[in-house]
C-alpha cells in the first residue's frame, strides 16, 4: 500500500471537512493516524533530522582521507632589524623577524609581501581515519535505533490513545441511550403521578435521575473531547476535530499473538542499547589508534617581497616596490610524525572508554531483564482482559433482562420504585463495564505489542 498517497488522501480530507463544516468530526483510522504521527509530529522530524546529519557525518569522516591545500598571502608594513641568536616561539605568539643585523636599529617600516601555497597529505595513519570512519557510521546506526525507538514507542501511545478515544466515544454513546431510557422512564412515571397511580414523591426521584443522566452524558463527552485534543496533539495536527474508527472493536475479541522471547533483540530499545554498545567499542579503538604516528607527504611553494633590496639593502618604503617578489622557493618532503610520550594518557583514556563498553552492556542486560517481565505481565494482563471481556456480555444480557422485568413489574405494581432504580443503575453499569471490557482487551494487545516491540501485533490483528 502506498502511504504516501494514503497520507495525501487524509489531508484532502480534513481540509474538505473543515470547509464543509467546523462541527463534523474527521473519521480515521488507526493505520491511517500511526501514518499521520509519523509523517508530522515535531518529535519524531526531530529524530529524523538527527539521523540525516549523522548521515552527513559520515561524508564529512571520509574528507580526512583528502590532503589539505593551504593558500596563504599577506602584506605588510613593519621594520626588519635583526639579532644573531635562538628564541622560543612561545606557541606561535612571537613574530618571526627577517632582515639584516645592523649595529643600530632601523624603525622606519617598509612593506613587504609573503605568500605561500602548502600542501600536507597524511597518506599513512595506521588506521586513525579508517576508525573515524566507523565512528561515524556507528554513530549514525545509534541515531537510526534512536529514531526507530523513538518511532515506536510514539506509535504505542498514538495506539493507547486511539483505543481511549474508542472506549471514549462508545461510553458517550451508552449515556445517551441511558439519558433517553431516564427521559422515557421519567416521562411515564410524571404520568403516572398525575394520575394518581403512583406517588409524587416517584416523580421528584425520576427528575432527580434523568438530572443525574445528563450530567454522566456532559462528563463522558467532556472526557471524549479531551482525548480528542490528545490524539490530534499525537498525529500533529491541533486543527482538526478526530473521530476514531470503531473497526468492529466492540463486536469482537482480539485473537491472541503469541510473543517469541527468543526474539527479545529485535525490540528497538534493545537495539537502542546495542548501538550503545557498539559505539562505545568503536571509540575505544579509535582513541588506541589516537597513539600511532602519521606520515605525511608535504610539498610547498612561496614567494616573499620586501621594500629592502637583495642586493645593496637599500629602503624603497613605497608599496608598490615592497610587495614585489624578490624571492621564489619550494620545498617537497615526507614527515614521519610520533608523540612517544603520548602512550600513558592513550593508555588510561582506552581504559575508560573500556569500562563505559561494559557499563553500557549492564544497563542492556538490565532492560533485557525488563523487557521479560514485561512480556509476562502483559501477557498476563491480556489474558485478564479476554476473560472479562468474555463476561462482559453475559452481565449485560443478564441486566437487560433484569431491567425489563423489574420496569414491567413496577408498571403493574408489584415492584417498589428503588428496586427501578436500582436495575436502571445496573443496567447502566453493565453497558458501562462492556464497552470498558472490550476496550481493556484490545489496550491489553497494545500492551503486548508494547513488550514485544512489534506495532504490527495491533496493525495486523484482525
Amino acid at each position: 500500500m502506498n502511504y504516501k498517497k494514503i497520507n495525501i488522501f487524509i489531508l484532502i480530507t480534513i481540509f474538505s471537512f473543515q470547509i464543509v463544516s467546523a462541527q463534523k468530526n474527521t473519521v480515521i483510522t488507526l493505520q491511517q493516524a500511526l501514518q499521520l504521527a509519523e509523517n508530522n509530529y515535531p518529535g519524531i522530524k526531530a529524530k529524523q533530522a538527527q539521523l540525516s546529519g549523522s548521515i552527513a557525518k559520515i561524508s564529512s569522516a571520509r574528507t580526512d582521507y583528502l590532503p589539505s591545500l593551504t593558500l596563504q598571502d599577506q602584506y605588510q608594513y613593519s621594520t626588519n632589524n635583526g639579532l644573531t641568536g635562538s628564541f622560543y616561539p612561545n606557541e606561535g605568539m612571537a613574530i618571526p623577524t627577517s632582515g639584516g643585523i645592523r649595529d643600530h636599529n632601523i624603525y622606519e617600516p617598509v612593506w613587504g609581501s609573503f605568500t605561500t601555497l602548502f600542501v600536507n597529505w597524511n597518506f599513512f595513519t595506521f588506521g586513525k581515519v579508517s576508525a573515524g570512519v566507523n565512528l561515524s557510521k556507528q554513530e549514525m546506526n545509534k541515531a537510526n535505533a534512536d529514531y526507530l525507538n523513538e518511532l515506536f514507542q510514539h506509535k504505542i501511545n498514538v495506539a493507547d490513545t486511539y483505543y481511549l478515544l474508542l472506549m471514549a466515544e462508545k461510553l458517550t454513546s451508552v449515556q445517551e441511550e441511558n439519558l433517553k431510557r431516564a427521559d422515557a422512564f421519567r416521562k411515564a412515571v410524571n404520568a403516572y403521578a398525575q394520575s394518581g397511580l403512583r406517588p409524587g414523591a416517584d416523580s421528584s426521584y425520576t427528575n432527580a435521575e434523568y438530572a443525574k443522566a445528563q450530567i454522566s452524558l456532559t462528563q463522558s463527552r467532556q472526557y471524549e473531547k479531551s482525548l480528542r485534543y490528545k490524539l490530534a496533539e499525537l498525529i500533529g495536527n491541533t486543527s482538526v476535530d478526530i473521530a476514531a474508527d470503531t473497526m468492529d472493536v466492540f463486536n469482537r475479541i482480539p485473537s491472541n499473538v503469541l510473543i517469541d522471547s527468543t526474539r527479545m533483540n529485535t525490540h528497538p530499545l534493545l537495539k537502542f542499547y546495542q548501538t550503545e554498545i557498539e559505539l562505545s567499542k568503536t571509540r575505544t579503538q579509535i582513541i588506541a589508534r589516537s597513539f600511532y604516528p602519521n606520515l605525511s607527504l608535504i610539498g610547498a611553494g612561496w614567494a616573499r617581497g620586501s621594500g629592502v633590496s637583495n642586493s645593496d639593502n637599500s629602503y624603497n618604503t613605497d608599496i608598490a616596490n615592497g610587495i614585489q617578489y624578490q624571492a621564489y622557493n619550494y620545498m617537497a618532503g615526507v614527515s614521519f610524525r610520533w608523540n612517544l610520550m603520548n602512550y600513558a594518557k592513550v593508555h588510561y583514556d582506552t581504559e575508560v572508554e573500556r569500562w563505559q563498553t561494559q557499563r553500557f552492556q549492564f544497563l542492556y542486560d538490565e532492560q533485557s531483564l525488563i523487557i521479560k517481565r514485561q512480556i509476562d505481565d502483559a501477557e498476563m494482563q491480556f489474558n485478564t482482559a479476554i476473560e472479562q471481556a468474555q463476561l462482559a456480555p453475559v452481565q449485560l444480557t443478564s441486566a437487560k433482562a433484569s431491567y425489563a422485568q423489574t420496569e414491567a413489574r413496577y408498571k403493574s405494581g408489584l415492584a417498589s420504585f428503588p428496586e427501578l432504580t436500582q436495575s436502571f443503575y445496573i443496567l447502566n453499569r453493565a453497558e458501562t463495564d462492556m464497552a470498558i471490557a472490550y476496550s481493556n482487551a484490545w489496550r491489553a494487545l497494545i500492551l503486548k505489542a508494547a513488550a514485544a516491540g512489534d506495532i504490527n501485533m495491533i496493525i495486523n490483528n484482525k
